[in-house]
């Protein structure tokens, strides 16, 4: 389920940090995890219109120290944090050191 949904509802974007040779490797496509460094992920809904919120969760947990991008702007985050991230239109997730992301969860409520 995890994979099917999750795919349906959020697209996945990779960008580059300035002054940074960057890595992605995805490490597993159930549940969806990548490794990376020197990047930044982006979560971005399919479908920004549709509020969705309150049928589906959606989790996903970054391992290490990192930034987070919502509501225009940078916060840095200093261990390791989960997220719903159904309650977001957009969410980045930016690490100059190495990190993991993975989706946990995603369930209809």
């Amino acid at each position: 389920m995890i994979d099917v949904t999750f795919q349906s509802l959020f697209q996945v974007r990779f960008e580059t940090l300035a002054h940074h040779e960057p890595e992605f490797t995805k490490v597993s496509d159930r549940p969806l995890e990548y490794d990376f460094t020197g990047g930044a992920i982006g979560l971005l809904q399919t479908y920004p219109l549709e509020d969705f919120r309150h049928s589906v969760q959606i989790k996903c947990v970054l391992n290490s120290k990192h930034w987070v991008y919502v509501g225009g702007a940078w916060s840095k985050v200093n261990s390791q944090t989960l997220y719903e991230v159904q309650n977001y239109d957009y969410i980045w997730f930016s690490s100059a050191n190495s990190n993991n992301l993975k989706i946990t969860e995603v369930n209809y409520v």
